[in-house]
């Protein structure tokens, strides 16, 4: 919802000259971030299914989204990226482990009302990676990649698209 672009505007905005630009295929989530961060440029489409849509980024970041797709999809994005001269791949998503798992089922069912919160945040945990199958999606695609874990229970893979 525009956060992690703001984030890293916030961050850089007196270093670095950049250009942010946000897409997703649902106008609600578009207007949302619009809403929440006004300086970025924000685009309606399926990434996966319209590929050409990203392309000549310095960098591109995947943050909890990945888990959403199957190996496949998955594969075929990140090739996709590569082939539309994009330079760098972050992919931010969830480590599936048994403690955020459980952690996750007891708050929501303690603190939401949602009966969607209730099924969906376990489920995205459960559709997390482990390392290796991680690093299995840069390796695919031929590209080189570092990932590191982070706290609350993520990893995060950068992956050098372009040499």
């Amino acid at each position: 919802g525009g956060d992690v672009l703001k984030a890293i505007h916030d961050q850089f905005k007196d270093r670095f000259q950049c250009e942010f630009h946000g897409f997703d295929a649902n106008p609600a989530i578009l207007d949302y971030a619009k809403a929440y961060f006004q300086q970025a440029h924000y685009h309606e489409c399926n990434v996966v299914h319209d590929p050409a849509s990203i392309q000549n980024f310095d960098v591109v970041i995947m943050n909890l989204f990945a888990h959403h797709f199957d190996e496949h999809t998955l594969d075929q994005l990140v090739v996709n990226l590569k082939s539309q001269n994009n330079k760098w791949l972050i992919i931010n998503d969830l480590h599936r482990h048994y403690v955020p798992y459980y952690l996750i089922l007891f708050a929501t069912q303690l603190l939401s009302n949602s009966s969607m919160v209730k099924n969906d945040a376990p489920l995205s945990v459960l559709r997390g990676f482990k390392k290796h199958e991680l690093a299995r999606i840069p390796k695919k695609a031929s590209v080189n990649h570092q990932i590191t874990w982070h706290w609350p229970f993520k990893w995060l893979a950068t992956t050098q698209l372009i040499f």
